[in-house]
């Protein structure tokens, strides 16, 4: 039985030898005939447009724009091509960390992230963009000292925007202060180191 088996893993072994070398052979000849028709006709092939070059295409200049929006218009575009939220996503984060785009609002419940071209003039939100560690410090570092709740109303009189209820918030904030190295407590007070 032992025999039968290694006679067996033998016949796989020389098949997958051989579809290698089938596929290597196949990858060299295709190689030459597009090395032949450069040089005969001296023509480059028509390299596929990629993901990030299409996306880049449909950023409206003018107004800003929520993913779903960017979605429908590659939709719209190319509908034989299936595009893939995650990487669209991938990229308009990726222009987010070159510059090119903003995030105006973080995403929400019922609603995606809006973002918008630099360069495109529009109405300053406060706290545009920020994470909530970030806006706690930019409330903070000009009054400092300050207590939990004095923060809390101080970043709700500032206008910050959260859908989350009170309670959440001020927990929210609680654990911020307590796990973010920026922030240190005296007294019941906190301040930005």
């Amino acid at each position: 039985m032992e025999a039968f088996n290694e006679l067996r893993k033998k016949a796989r072994a020389r098949r997958e030898l051989a579809i290698q070398a089938a596929h290597d052979e196949y990858a060299e000849t295709l190689a030459s005939i597009a090395a032949l028709e450069q040089r005969l006709l001296g023509q480059k092939r028509a390299k596929r447009r990629t993901v990030a070059a299409a996306v880049d295409s449909v950023i409206p200049t003018d107004r800003q724009f929520t993913l779903d929006d960017l979605m429908a218009s590659l939709e719209a575009k190319d509908s034989s091509k299936n595009w893939r939220r995650s990487t669209v996503s991938a990229h308009v984060c990726n222009l987010r960390k070159r510059g090119i785009v903003r995030r105006i609002t973080r995403s929400r419940m019922h609603q995606g992230a809006v973002y918008v071209r630099e360069g495109v003039p529009r109405e300053e939100q406060p706290f545009e963009g920020m994470t909530l560690p970030e806006a706690m410090e930019a409330v903070l570092r000009p009054r400092q000292p300050m207590g939990l709740m004095e923060l809390v109303l101080a970043m709700k009189e500032a206008d910050y925007q959260t859908i989350m209820r009170p309670k959440r918030f001020t927990d929210a904030v609680r654990t911020v202060l307590e796990k973010d190295e920026r922030f240190v407590e005296d007294a019941g007070k906190w301040a930005v180191v």
